[in-house]
């Protein structure tokens, strides 16, 4: 119940070369749940080349660390070694992963196919919803974005932000009645 502090111990026993690579692993997971991606790169860059600890949920863990980094190479190069699923627990990170490389890389074709991937399992999924719906909008398909961000309207954790994406929409297409009713 306390990442920051199991993060710092964590960190002491990886900085004095006593931590196997399940704690290795947790390390990089906590950082990653905290925000601190530079540190979760770090970590998972020094588990021993092949270890089979490093399994696939960390695999797309450190391929969206390199995303937000901005080494889309490397991280198309990891996903790339990572096979569909067709156990949930891995398919919809992989699918938020894939949608999060092409999104970077600009690739909006690729990202919708990602998003739809999670929205056929998920129709109701809040961050997919709005990926999509963003995704969309950049492609320059605003009718699909705002129907996007209207269905994301319908769920309360993605509530506000689907009203400020619609609101943007309408400032876009000069409509400020509607932006104001948005907002």
């Amino acid at each position: 119940d306390r990442p920051l502090e199991a993060a710092t111990q964590l960190e002491i026993a990886r900085r004095l070369g006593v931590a196997q690579p399940n704690a290795l692993a947790l390390l990089g997971d906590l950082y990653v749940g905290l925000g601190f991606i530079p540190e979760a790169i770090a970590v998972y860059e020094s588990f021993p080349a092949g270890s089979s600890d490093l399994g696939t949920e960390r695999l797309i863990t450190y391929a969206r660390s390199l995303v937000y980094k901005g080494d889309l190479e490397q991280a198309r190069r990891i996903l790339g070694k990572i096979p569909a699923s067709s156990q949930w627990e891995i398919a919809k990170p992989r699918y938020f992963a894939l949608a999060e490389l092409a999104t970077a890389e600009e690739n909006w074709e690729d990202a919708q196919f990602a998003f739809q991937g999670i929205l056929q399992k998920e129709p109701l999924n809040p961050f997919a919803l709005l990926g999509a719906g963003s995704v969309f909008e950049q492609a320059g398909d605003t009718a699909r974005a705002e129907f996007t961000f209207d269905f994301a309207l319908q769920v309360p954790e993605s509530e506000h932000r689907a009203s400020l994406e619609l609101a943007n929409i309408a400032l876009l297409q000069s409509n400020f009645e509607r932006a104001v009713h948005f907002l």
